[in-house]
């Protein structure tokens, strides 16, 4: 596994939560640069400090926040808004697929970097993360992936997708891929589990949750689930149908509350996580028509009020 791997070429052992923490800290040390800059005590250091643990983390391994379903190789999770990206580095350690949005520069260029030094802890223990065939890696090193684009794409795919896509890695199963862009860009198809940052929706920007909360209810698919620190404005997603002539929005599924965890970790003993679920759009059979005539609210309301009497 990646995670196993990468703790080998980082000569890091114990359990799996501790093989993953002396990983993430190789990952995020401080450069040389910076390291001096830290070591001059007569100066405000201006060092990028290490991302600290993340609420949600303990979720990717306890099975909760998952209905106790744990990741697979097919899982795509989203992170929207993924700051210095430990997130998201550490689920892909686990083997699943990442796609990780910062809009921010300074954390992303942050992000960058320890996937970077990712890509190196795996690729220096063997040879897996580049085509196997020394041909493709020496015509990959020359440049040939941007000279002859089609035949090494086609031919040394692993050797030119590592050298020439400095925001994705992909080693086996293993897929992450960071893109710096606003939240409401992101791409969801496909996604399995959404999550809003590593410490919920950030800002007091009620417009831009709300949008966003609409894309996630529009654009996932249905079984996919999110997770929130904060609680999400739930609206429902609609569609335009047009029935006898006449365009109306009828129900699409959207997102729905699932539970509410409260977890426990270094700094509280009680962080609420919201936890939602996508379903689908109800079939025409279990909708009613709308809008509804006059007689048919009153035969519907009577019958309703026949049955509670009943």
């Amino acid at each position: 596994t990646p995670l196993l791997t990468a703790a080998r070429a980082a000569g890091c052992s114990g359990s799996d939560a501790e093989k993953a923490e002396c990983i993430l800290t190789r990952l995020f040390a401080p450069n040389k640069e910076q390291a001096l800059a830290d070591a001059n005590l007569s100066r405000l250091s201006i060092a990028p400090r290490p991302p600290l643990p993340g609420v949600l983390e303990v979720l990717l391994t306890i099975g909760d926040g998952l209905m106790d379903v744990p990741l697979s190789k097919t899982d795509k999770i989203a992170v929207l808004g993924s700051g210095d990206g430990r997130f998201p580095i550490l689920a892909a350690l686990h083997g699943a697929r990442i796609l990780a949005v910062e809009k921010e520069p300074v954390p992303y260029a942050r992000s960058l970097l320890a996937l970077h030094r990712l890509r190196d802890l795996l690729n220096n223990f063997g040879d897996d993360l580049i085509d196997r065939d020394a041909k493709c890696e020496d015509r990959a090193a020359k440049g040939d992936c941007a000279k002859s684009p089609d035949f090494m794409l086609g031919n040394c795919t692993r050797s030119c997708y590592n050298r020439t896509q400095p925001t994705r890695l992909q080693w086996q199963e293993m897929e992450v891929e960071f893109q710096q862009a606003a939240s409401s860009v992101a791409n969801l198809s496909g996604v399995t589990l959404a999550i809003l940052g590593q410490d919920g929706p950030k800002g007091t920007d009620g417009k831009e949750i709300a949008a966003l909360t609409m894309k996630m209810e529009t654009e996932l698919p249905a079984g996919a689930m999110v997770w929130s620190l904060d609680p999400l404005p739930l609206q429902g997603a609609q569609v335009q149908e047009i029935s006898d002539g006449k365009t109306s929005s009828v129900p699409a599924g959207g997102l729905v509350f699932q539970r509410r965890l409260h977890l426990n970790v270094s700094w509280s003993r009680d962080v609420p996580c919201h936890v939602y679920i996508r379903v689908p759009k109800p079939s025409s059979a279990l909708r009613p028509k709308w809008p509804l005539t006059l007689e048919e609210a009153k035969r519907l309301h009577q019958a309703a009020t026949e049955e509670l009497v009943s």
